[in-house]
């Protein structure tokens, strides 16, 4: 059995940042690509519909029937397009006849000069999380199956009353080498950053 030592280390800066330093070292060949499913919503309504996600992608991973990347890729148009600001209503309504009726989507990002590949707002509010990260895949949950069961501190949980960003390397890498590196080689550390800017 692999021994792993494993390390979280959560920085805040002055300047509103919320670092998130993932380590990890093995004495046998594995894989290492770390990330959060945290929940954001940033306003004071019930869900994230008025709230607005731009992404730098053109495209996401197309799965198979068990949610397996097949290694294709599908070009974000429609509902998927998220390259210009609008509300998330305007991605979620188109796909409240499907199974999902949201979000579960793995999207391959490509980060800018900033590392930045994604950010949420809430015109409202005029709060915003911007994501920050070198891997070149976000996976995003648009709360699709949130119920009462999830309780939050307004309340009893609800369809869309969230949605989860999830930094990552593009899933099922080693099947896809195409998709980036994530071994973690037999006395090698490597450590994996998540970056939120948060602005209000």
């Amino acid at each position: 059995m692999s021994h792993n030592n494993g390390l979280v280390k959560t920085v805040v800066t002055d300047d509103n940042q919320v670092k998130v330093l993932m380590s990890a070292k093995s004495d046998k060949d594995t894989v290492f690509d770390p990330t959060i499913h945290a929940y954001f919503n940033l306003g004071q309504e019930k869900t994230i519909k008025n709230q607005e996600l731009t992404m730098n992608s053109t495209q996401r991973l197309k799965l198979n029937k068990e949610k397996v990347p097949t290694g294709k890729l599908l070009d974000n148009k429609g509902a998927y397009d998220f390259s210009e600001a609008k509300p998330l209503k305007d991605h979620l309504d188109p796909l409240m006849s499907t199974k999902e009726q949201g979000f579960d989507t793995m999207f391959k990002v490509n980060p800018d000069k900033d590392k930045q590949i994604a950010k949420l707002s809430d015109p409202k509010t005029d709060r915003s999380v911007t994501f920050l990260s070198e891997r070149n895949g976000l996976v995003v949950y648009s709360g699709n199956a949130i119920d009462k069961k999830l309780t939050f501190e307004s309340g009893a949980g609800h369809q869309h009353a969230a949605i989860a960003l999830e930094p990552q390397t593009l899933p099922d890498a080693v099947n896809h080498p195409s998709f980036g590196d994530v071994s973690l080689k037999s006395g090698d550390a490597k450590t994996k950053e998540i970056t939120y800017q948060i602005d209000y």
